[in-house]
């Protein structure tokens, strides 16, 4: 499981890209669902 404070990920620039970035997804049972239903920014 996931805890508050525990690192999810890392942001980088990679593939060609000229600026950082990080794409998000949750997925259940191999479907892909939005984030934001979950997530509260802060």
């Amino acid at each position: 499981p996931v805890r508050t404070g525990d690192a999810v990920a890392t942001v980088g620039a990679s593939g060609g890209n000229t600026e950082s970035g990080l794409y998000f997804e949750i997925r259940h049972e191999g479907k892909a669902f939005d984030p934001m239903r979950w997530v509260s920014l802060k």
